[in-house]
């Protein structure tokens, strides 16, 4: 391990700050470039700036030399990264510091963010907002932002480049068309983002309650639960499970009856950007040359013909869009990979109204997913 100096001007994280947020706050406080802070304190500049590794959990001799630097205590480090949640709001693989996605409800990295704490606090990002079940601010009482309002893009999803010194609540992805070894930064003010304010006995804020609830208790003794506890991981994956079901298979009528009426316009309006940059997926997609499919093939799948796929389907398809020998390519409207037979076996294996078209002809209409 390489010796470290103290800093000269050291800045306290504020209670719940992500390490990540609180280096960059450093860096700031120092008028420093993020990747010298890095180095000074014993981090690999490079080695996080590529995996973010040290945010989800710091190995010890990195605990050492933060703490030797910053006189922050390796317990207080701790809960600054996500090995704080872990086995509670995350699963982390024990051989190395990455999440599991399996358990965590949403994206793995990057963070959603409140407008209004980012305010108060000059900037600093809370942890909590990294983690999937993190939808509402109850200090606050508004939803969480997922997005920068100008870029579009998911803020934090890589660690803050290493050649500029961080302008912190600003966003640092790359602006738009930007280019060269270091492209500008978008650098929009985040917290000028459009965020729905709710009232603070709004259904949301205390869903959000609830959740922090459950989070924090390993048994949990709520609700359904209240007679027959259960572990806080089974609660978790129960609530997981039946909201996506209501979300895929619930209508817009549906939702209205029991959504209140500001929560369901947000959440309409979230999905109306998604469609609009999952057709650009698709248009992009489809720029490429198509593949020719094998006639065998052809003979066996329906017809395609028909409207334009959804934008799920076309973000599924900008996803999957990259094959090998082991995980080929697959047609993105039947799973299938294209100049490969269809068999009785496989048939069978293939999603149910695909299966039967293979089988005896054009598949029927259906209101659930695939």
């Amino acid at each position: 391990m390489s010796a470290v100096r103290s800093l000269p001007i050291r800045l306290a994280p504020i209670a719940g700050e992500a390490l990540d947020s609180w280096l960059e706050a450093l860096a700031h406080r120092n008028a420093t470039a993020f990747g010298d802070l890095l180095a000074a304190v014993g981090l690999n500049p490079y080695h996080g700036m590529a995996t973010n590794g040290w945010i989800v959990a710091l190995a010890p001799e990195q605990e050492s030399t933060i703490s030797a630097a910053t006189d922050v205590s390796p317990g207080v480090l701790t809960t600054m990264t996500l090995a704080h949640y872990a086995g509670r709001a995350v699963n982390i693989h024990p051989e190395t510091p990455t999440l599991k996605r399996a358990f965590p409800w949403g994206n793995a990295n990057g963070s959603r963010y409140c407008t209004a704490c980012l305010m108060d606090t000059g900037g600093r990002w809370q942890l909590s907002w990294r983690l999937g079940w993190s939808f509402a601010c109850t200090e606050h009482h508004r939803l969480l932002v997922d997005t920068c309002p100008r870029c579009g893009a998911v803020p934090r999803r890589r660690t803050h480049v290493g050649d500029l010194i961080p302008n912190i609540g600003c966003c640092a992805r790359p602006a738009h068309q930007a280019t060269g070894r270091i492209p500008a930064r978008c650098d929009a003010d985040l917290t000028a983002a459009d965020a729905a304010v709710l009232g603070p006995d709004h259904p949301a804020i205390r869903a959000q309650h609830i959740v922090n609830t459950i989070l924090e208790h390993p048994t949990a003794v709520i609700g359904v639960y209240r007679h027959t506890p259960q572990p806080r991981i089974n609660v978790l994956a129960d609530i997981r499970a039946i909201a996506g079901r209501a979300l895929s298979y619930g209508t817009s009528q549906d939702l209205a009856t029991i959504v209140p009426a500001d929560l369901l316009a947000a959440y309409h309006e979230a999905r109306s950007l998604r469609r609009a940059s999952g057709h650009r997926l698709y248009r992009r997609i489809h720029r490429q040359p198509r593949l020719h499919h094998d006639r065998r093939v052809a003979h066996h799948v329906p017809d395609r013909s028909g409207p334009t796929p959804t934008p799920n389907t076309a973000a599924a398809a900008c996803r999957t869009n990259r094959g090998s020998r082991h995980h080929p390519i697959r047609d993105r409207g039947t799973g299938m990979v294209p100049g490969r037979p269809v068999d009785a076996r496989s048939a069978g294996r293939l999603p149910r109204q695909v299966g039967a078209a293979a089988r005896t002809g054009p598949a029927r209409p259906h209101r659930g997913p695939w």
